[in-house]
This record gives C-alpha cells, structure tokens and sequence, in this order.
C-alpha cells in the first residue's frame, strides 16, 4: 500500500508520457533516493502503471454506487467509470495495460518481483458482477473481467477522442448478456 501512495505522488509526471520519466525525477517528487525508487519499482514503467492505483477507489465506488440496481448496471457503471480515468490518464493506463500484459505471459520483471494485476486491483471489481450475470464459474468470471479492463484501458489510452459512452459498449460487448 504505501509503494501505491508514493507511486500515486509520481503520477503527475506521466501527464506527457513515460519513456522521458527518469527515477531520479520520480524519486524528487516521491521524496524518496533514486536507488531506492529503483529498489521499490524497478522500472519506471512500472511506477507509472502503479500510479494508475490511484483510480481504483473511484471505480469501486462507482461499481457499488448503483448496486441494488443489478449486476448489469454495476458493472456499466464500472466500466464507464474506468473508461473515464484511463482516458484522463492515458500514458499511466498505458503502461498498466503493458505491465498487466507482462505479468499474464510471465515475463520476468526486474525486482522487486509484482504483479501489478494484485496491485492495481481493476480485476476484482468487474469480477463479481460478471459472476452474478454469466452465473459461471469463478475463474470464467475472472478471465473476463481481464479481458474487460484490458480492453477498456487500450481503447481509452489509444483513443483519446473516442467518447467515453462508446468505449464502455464497446466493451460490454464482450460480456455474452443483454444489457
């Protein structure tokens, strides 16, 4: 949790891109020695997606807001919701959905050794909903709502323009239920 908040306090550096971040730039901002950046995050694509953290609780939020409503409208909630953050927060979400991907195929990242899926918990959100409306089995639900996030933060980062309302459809179009 507290590797979250520091990596939340580099987040504004991200605003124009990640490749011209340097540890040293994200150590004078977290308030922390480079080398200890380094020790914590290992790279700085990986601080970057970590940063990405700090959206987790208003997508959970905005998933239980309208909970009573049904599943259905849970997880669109959620899903707009976080289609809204990665849109605000594109090169963050970017690196997210790269690290996300390098921890799936387990390719080694230097250390400390995370999985950044556990650490910026998107999964667990959409996961519940999903189980209640496909009525599958837990690890079904599971690989869906990876599919979802996934899709939902390379459509938001990679098109900027594209409304909000549109990536969220085209999401939930790969949930097999009518909404």
């Amino acid at each position: 949790a507290i590797d979250l908040q520091m990596a939340e306090r580099a987040a504004p550096l991200f605003s124009g891109g990640v490749e011209h971040v340097t540890f040293t730039e994200a150590a004078r901002r977290i308030g922390i020695d480079p080398g200890e950046a380094a020790d914590r995050f290992g790279t700085v694509p990986l601080l970057a997606a970590m940063s990405f953290g700090r959206h987790v609780p208003v997508v959970a939020e905005s998933v239980e807001r309208r909970r009573a409503a049904g599943p259905a409208v849970s997880l669109t909630d959620g899903v707009y919701e976080l289609g809204r953050c990665a849109l605000a927060d594109r090169h963050s979400a970017v690196a997210l959905l790269h690290e996300r991907h390098r921890a799936a195929v387990a390719v080694p990242v230097p250390p400390p050794e995370r999985d950044v899926r556990e650490l910026v918990a998107l999964t667990p959100l959409f996961a519940e909903p999903l189980g209640q409306l496909l009525q599958g089995s837990q690890s079904e639900s599971i690989e869906l709502a990876d599919l979802l996030t996934d899709s939902v933060l390379c459509q938001a980062a990679t098109r900027p323009r594209t409304p909000v309302a549109n990536i969220t459809e085209t999401a939930l179009r790969l949930v097999p239920f009518e909404f």
